[in-house]
């Protein structure tokens, strides 16, 4: 008798981990935030671009009824209140849409307050989709319009973050919990023709450095200009030395300075 043998083969099924990140929105600072800027002046302006860095202490400030969370303004490269100048604040409502209410902030082309009667305007609205439109409020009195032409999603760190891409202006982008790649109040980005324009250098979050433009050698760059000073025949001129009034005058030479900071006059 032919004795058949049957092999039962037993196939082992080692299941497939998946580590795929998934989105969950991702709520807009209110505390422990700097973004590092440049912002260039007209093309005839001397100095032609200056560093700016704007701060969310975490503080409450109360404008017109309305909690907002302390906005600064400062040139350092580290944020204290006491080298900062406090010009507004920021919050952000349920449907996602963030406010900004304030003074008026220096430079031409972010929002200056006067041209909105002085009521809060929207930075940015993250609930938007393909297809929305949105007013373009780069300090424009006139009603400008944005479309949403595509969002996709950007993975920052370990979290994945909504990005919005605009047209008729493909240079603005928006990204979810950080702002406008153009910078935190230079909302679109828009370039006329006098070179007027600013651009997002960093993001750091709790000291972390969540977004990099590394086009720049710095998350935040010393010296106006992006050049550091070269002391081969560099000469400084205080005058009039010795002095006791309360106005002295400095004179730097070809040297473009933006900020100037006396820590001890004696």
């Amino acid at each position: 008798m032919k004795t058949v043998l049957i092999i039962t083969g037993i196939l082992l099924t080692i299941p497939l981990i998946s580590f795929s990140q998934e989105y969950e929105y991702v709520a807009f600072p209110d505390s422990g935030v700097i973004w590092s800027e440049i912002y260039y002046f007209p093309i005839d302006s001397c100095p032609r671009y200056t560093y700016e860095r704007f701060a969310i202490s975490g503080e409450d400030t109360v404008i017109s009824d309305i909690t907002y969370k302390k906005l600064y303004i400062f040139y350092d490269t580290i944020f204290n209140k006491s080298n900062a100048t406090f010009i507004g604040g920021i919050r952000e409502d349920e449907n996602k849409k963030i406010y900004f209410k304030g003074d008026t902030v220096v430079h031409a082309f972010k929002p200056m307050n006067e041209l909105y009667g002085y009521e809060e305007i929207i930075l940015f609205d993250f609930s938007l989709k393909q297809g929305d439109t949105i007013k373009n409020i780069n300090c424009l009195p006139y009603d400008d319009r944005l479309v949403v032409q595509k969002v996709d999603t950007i993975l920052i760190g370990n979290t994945l973050r909504r990005r919005f891409h605009f047209d008729p202006e493909p240079w603005v982008k928006w990204i979810e919990g950080i702002g406008s790649l153009n910078g935190l109040l230079f909302t679109s980005g828009a370039i006329p023709t006098n070179g007027i324009n600013n651009e997002l250098i960093c993001f750091k979050q709790d000291d972390v450095i969540l977004y990099f433009n590394d086009y720049y050698p710095d998350c935040m760059p010393l010296i106006s200009g992006g050049n550091s000073i070269d002391d081969k025949g560099f000469e400084v001129a205080v005058f009039p030395n010795p002095t006791n009034i309360n106005e002295i005058t400095f004179n730097f030479g070809y040297q473009s300075i933006s900020l100037l900071q006396v820590f001890d006059a004696h």
